[in-house]
Parts: C-alpha cells; structure tokens; sequence
C-alpha cells in the first residue's frame, strides 16, 4: 500500500492506445511518535488510496490488476499488499466495472518480454518492462503526470492494462 500506480488509457481503433491519466498513491506510515495502532495506520492509507482509486474506478470501462501473488519482505507488508488489492476487486464490484486480473508472468507473456537464457526463465529488468510499454503506447501524459521514482508504478501499471487487452473479456470491450 506504499505505491500503487493507476492508469487510464485510452483505445481507439487505427490508432496507439494512449495514457490520458495517471497517478500513483503513496503512502507513508505513521510517524513513531504519533503513537498511531498499526491497524488504524492501516486504514488511514487504505482510505487514502481508496479515495482516488474511486475515480479512477469510475472512468474506467474496464479494471485490469495484476494477480496478488507476490510474497512481500514481511507480514506487515503482505497484508498491507492484500488489503489494497481486495479494496479494488471491491470497489469494481461495487459499481460494475469488470475486472481482469492477470498473473505477472503472463503480463510478461503478452507484451512479449520474457528473458530466457539456457532456457531458462530470467528476471525482467524495469527498464524491459517500460521498453515494452513505450514500444506499444503513448505514455507521453504519463510522463508529465507523473515523475520520479514513482513513475515505475504507472508504468507497470500501463503495462497490465495493455497485457489484458488480449483477453476475450477486453477484446469484446474494445470491439
């Protein structure tokens, strides 16, 4: 729940699809001397960030998420993982926007950026992941929206959405 990169892109026919609006939520934690419980902490970043995944939410014909399954350094920060993935599910149920999820190696997959050495399966390096992207899409809003270390979240964000565009679901969206 640390950095989470939102995405809005857009899809017409004959042309590149487009990021026309992005945002990553960052949240910190409480201060140690706030004296904060961990589980108020906790909701007061999932508001946060609920907050403008709503909007988000709300603009989109469609929410595409990359499958929860990595394993976080800590409970903490699984949890914290757990309950911001399930807040999206929620909130796309809530007012019926369909959700597609896909796992990261079948992001990896459809954007065709597999390393394979020896046949074997090697980590895809952020630089792969937004080669990838720039090679499909126009992020050109996305880079003057969002900067900095943060702007790898909207990326990988971007990177789902144009991964799921070739599940059936998606392509019945777009036509």
């Amino acid at each position: 729940m640390a950095n989470l990169g939102l995405v809005l892109v857009e899809f017409e026919h004959g042309r590149r699809p487009r990021v026309y609006d992005a945002h990553v939520v960052v949240t910190e934690n409480a201060k140690k001397t706030d004296l904060v419980m961990a589980g108020d902490d906790n909701a007061r970043r999932l508001k946060i960030l609920s907050r403008i995944a709503h909007r988000f939410i709300l603009a989109s014909s469609a929410v595409c998420l990359e499958s929860y399954s990595q394993i976080a350094v800590n409970a903490s920060a699984s949890a914290k993982s757990a309950m911001a993935w399930a807040s999206l599910v929620v909130m796309a149920d809530l007012v019926n926007v369909p959700l597609m999820v896909m796992r990261p190696q079948d992001v990896r997959d459809e954007l065709e950026i597999n390393r394979t050495a020896g046949g074997k399966r090697q980590k895809v390096s952020k630089a792969d992941v937004e080669a990838a992207v720039r090679k499909i899409c126009d992020v050109t809003e996305l880079d003057a929206i969002v900067q900095g270390d943060a702007r790898q979240h909207a990326i990988d964000a971007t990177a789902v959405v144009l991964a799921c565009t070739k599940l059936p679901p998606m392509q019945f969206l777009l036509g």
